[in-house]
C-alpha cells in the first residue's frame, strides 16, 4: 500500500483534547502520517492557537475555517481540497478526544490490508474506565436504529475481529476504494449519526466493514455533543435515524419493520404522557412532523441517487444483517420508565 496515512481531526471549542490527541498521533510508530486538523470556527481563537502550535511541523496542516461547517463537513473538506494530489490507500479519522496508542495506527493499516477491510473499526475504549469498551462498530436493529457495540461493556469480551455495520467516525480507517465509490459523509447531517449512516452504506454496497481488537484509541466520549446536546438534537437525531433508513434499506424491509417501528413510537410517547416525562413525548412527536415536512423527500432522492449504477444487498440479506431490537428495547424501557433514569435528553436539556 502506499506509504502515507491522512488523518482528520476536527476541533472545535475542545483545546486541550485535541492537542492531547494531536501529540499523540505525532508519537505513533507509524511515522509516515500527514495530519490535517481542521478548527471548525472556535470561539477564544482556538484555532490560530493550534495554527501558531503546529504552524511549523511537517506533518500537520491547519485548516481554519470561517463558519462551522459540522463533523460531517470539515471532513469532506478535507477530502475535497486536500487529498486530491495525495496518493493514499486508507483514509484515517480520529475524533479529537480520542488517544491513540503509540502502535494503533500500524495496527490497524496492518490488519486493514491483510484482512482487505474497507471500513475498519478501532478498539475505543473508555478514557476514564479503562477496563470497559466505548466502541466496537456499530450494529442495526430491526427498529432502524445503528447503535454502538459493546459500549461499557469488560473490554477482555473485545478482543477478537468480527465484522460489523461500520465505525465510528472517532477512530476508524476507511479505504480509498470504497470513498471512489461512495462517497464520505452525506451533507444531510451537521453532527451525530453521520458516521453510522456511512457505515450501513458501506455495507449495503458490498465493502467490508470488521472490527479490529490490536488497534487501541482511548475515548473521551462525545466531548463536542455534550455542548451542543438539547431538545432540539434529540430530535434531529430521530430525523437522521429516519432519514438513514429510507435513504438505504430496502422497501421490503421498511414494510416488514414498520409495525413494529410504529408500535414501538406510539407506546414511548403514550407511556411519557402517563408518567409525565414530557419531553420524551414531544421529541418523538416532533421528530415524526419534521421529518415528513422537511426530510422526507431529501431522503428519497438520496436513495435514488445511491441506487444510482449501484448494486446494493438484497432484502434477506438486510434482514439477515438485522440484531433483533426487542431486547434493546425492553431493557430502554425498564431504565426509563421503571427505573426512572434520565435520558441524555432530560440529562442535558
Amino acid at each position: 500500500m502506499s506509504e502515507i496515512l491522512p488523518i482528520i481531526v476536527v476541533n472545535w471549542n475542545g483545546l486541550s483534547d485535541t492537542v492531547e490527541c494531536i501529540d499523540s498521533l505525532l508519537e505513533s510508530d507509524y511515522k509516515d502520517i500527514s495530519i490535517f486538523l481542521v478548527d471548525n470556527d472556535s470561539s477564544d481563537d482556538e484555532g490560530v492557537t493550534l495554527q501558531s502550535k503546529y504552524k511549523n511541523h511537517p506533518k500537520v496542516t491547519v485548516i481554519l475555517n470561517k463558519t462551522n461547517l459540522g463533523f460531517g463537513g470539515a471532513h469532506n473538506q478535507v477530502l475535497d481540497n486536500y487529498l486530491q494530489d495525495i496518493s493514499f490507500d486508507y483514509l484515517c479519522l480520529i475524533n479529537n478526544d480520542a488517544i491513540v496508542t503509540k502502535n494503533s495506527l500500524s495496527k490497524a493499516v496492518d490488519f486493514a490490508v491483510i484482512e482487505n477491510v474497507d471500513v475498519l473499526s478501532m478498539k475505543m475504549v473508555d478514557y476514564t474506565q479503562r477496563h470497559k469498551m466505548d466502541n466496537a462498530g456499530h450494529r442495526l436493529l430491526t427498529n432502524g436504529e445503528i447503535l454502538p457495540i459493546g459500549s461499557q461493556q469488560n473490554v477482555d469480551a473485545y478482543n477478537e475481529k468480527h465484522s460489523n455495520v461500520g465505525a465510528s467516525g472517532g477512530a476508524c480507517l476507511i479505504s480509498k476504494k470504497c470513498i471512489e465509490n461512495i462517497g464520505l459523509y452525506d451533507p444531510f447531517f451537521f453532527v451525530g449519526y453521520e458516521d453510522a449512516e456511512y457505515g450501513l452504506r458501506a455495507r449495503l454496497t458490498y465493502h467490508n466493514c470488521m472490527y479490529c481488537p490490536d488497534a487501541i484509541v482511548y475515548h473521551k466520549g462525545g466531548q463536542s455533543i455534550k455542548k451542543v446536546f438539547d431538545t432540539q438534537y434529540s430530535i434531529q437525531t430521530f430525523r437522521n435515524i429516519r432519514y438513514t433508513n429510507y435513504k438505504l434499506l430496502p422497501w421490503p424491509v421498511l414494510i416488514a419493520t414498520a409495525p413494529y417501528r410504529l408500535i414501538r413510537t406510539c407506546m414511548i410517547i403514550l407511556i411519557g404522557f402517563i408518567i409525565f416525562r414530557w419531553s420524551l413525548s414531544l421529541v418523538m412527536i416532533k421528530s415524526c412532523l419534521e421529518f415528513y415536512i422537511h426530510d422526507f423527500s431529501t431522503s428519497l432522492k438520496s436513495r435514488r441517487a445511491l441506487r444510482k449504477n449501484r448494486r446494493l444487498m438484497g432484502s434477506l440479506s438486510v434482514l439477515r444483517l438485522m440484531n433483533s431490537a426487542v431486547l434493546n428495547d425492553i431493557a430502554k424501557f425498564y431504565s426509563i420508565f421503571v427505573r426512572k433514569t434520565p435520558t441524555a435528553i432530560e440529562k442535558y436539556r
